[in-house]
C-alpha cells in the first residue's frame, strides 16, 4: 500500500521514489527499523533526520503543493474524468482536506450539507490507512463527508497509538450524528474497517515473510479495500 509495493503487487512493475519533499528519503528508511531494538548511534541519526522532516514537511505546510498537484490532475483529465486520494499516517490529514476543495480555484460551491454538485468537488473517492492526525481535528472528517458527499473509507489498525479502535469509534459517532449511518437518506458515504491486532504503518511498512502473519494479513486486507472502493467510486 505504499509507493513501493502497490505497483509492484497490482501491476508487476517496480517504482523508485528518488526525492522525498525535495530531499532524499532516508528518514522513511529509518522509520522501516522501528521494531528492531534502537542503539544510541542510530537513534541519533534517526534524530537527524525526524527533525527536518518535522519543520519541513508537516501536512500543514506542503498541503499547499498537494492541493496544487491534485487540480492540476484533475485539470488534466477528459470530462468526467475522476480523481481519488489515498493518504497514510501523515497524509490522511491532506487527503482529507481536499475533500472539501473545489475543482479550481475559481470554482463555487454552497458549503452546506445538502451540496451534491460532483461538478465542482476536486475529489471523488477518498481512502486512508492508519490514518494520524486526524485523531486531532475529527471535525475535519464530518466536513470532509458531508460537504461533496465524497465517498470516504479508512483502514483502521486496532492497536494503533494514535488512530486505533477507540478512536474510530468516536469519529464514527460524531458522523452518525452530523450526517447519519452510511448510505442514509443524506447521500454520505463512509467506512471505518477495524484490523485486529494491527499496529501503526501495516498498510506500507508490512514485514511480509519476515515479523508476523497478523500485519500480512491487514497488509492484504487494506490493499483490496483500497482498490475495492476505489473501482466503485471511479468507474
Amino acid at each position: 500500500m505504499n509507493p513501493f509495493l502497490m505497483p509492484k503487487s497490482l501491476f508487476s512493475c517496480n517504482a523508485k521514489i528518488r526525492r522525498y519533499n525535495g530531499n532524499p528519503h532516508d528518514a522513511q528508511r529509518q522509520l522501516d527499523r522501528h521494531r528492531r531494538p534502537i542503539q544510541t548511534l542510530h537513534a541519533l541519526t534517526l534524530i537527524l533526520s525526524i527533525i527536518p522532516l518535522l519543520l519541513f514537511a508537516h501536512p500543514s505546510k506542503v498541503y499547499p503543493k498537494i492541493l496544487s498537484y491534485a487540480r492540476a490532475v484533475k485539470a488534466d483529465l477528459l470530462p468526467g474524468g475522476k480523481v481519488g486520494v489515498a493518504g497514510f499516517c501523515w497524509g490522511a490529514w491532506p487527503a482529507t482536506k481536499l475533500c472539501v476543495e473545489t475543482s479550481t480555484a475559481t470554482a463555487t460551491a454552497t458549503p452546506d450539507s445538502n451540496n451534491t454538485d460532483a461538478s465542482a468537488r476536486l475529489i471523488d473517492a477518498q481512502f486512508n490507512d492508519h490514518p494520524s492526525y486526524i485523531v486531532k481535528t475529527p471535525e475535519m472528517v464530518v466536513d470532509a463527508i458531508r460537504k461533496f458527499k465524497v465517498p470516504y473509507s479508512v483502514a483502521v489498525a486496532e492497536n494503533d497509538l494514535q488512530f486505533n479502535k477507540a478512536e474510530a469509534e468516536k469519529v464514527e459517532a460524531k458522523l452518525r450524528e452530523a450526517v447519519g449511518i452510511s448510505g442514509s437518506e443524506s447521500g454520505c458515504t463512509y467506512e471505518f474497517r477495524l484490523y485486529d491486532g494491527c499496529v501503526h504503518g501495516f498498510c506500507v511498512r508490512a514485514p511480509i515473510g519476515k515479523y508476523d502473519e497478523t500485519n500480512e494479513s491487514g497488509y492484504e486486507g487494506a490493499k483490496r479495500q483500497a482498490v475495492e472502493w476505489f473501482d466503485k467510486y471511479l468507474n
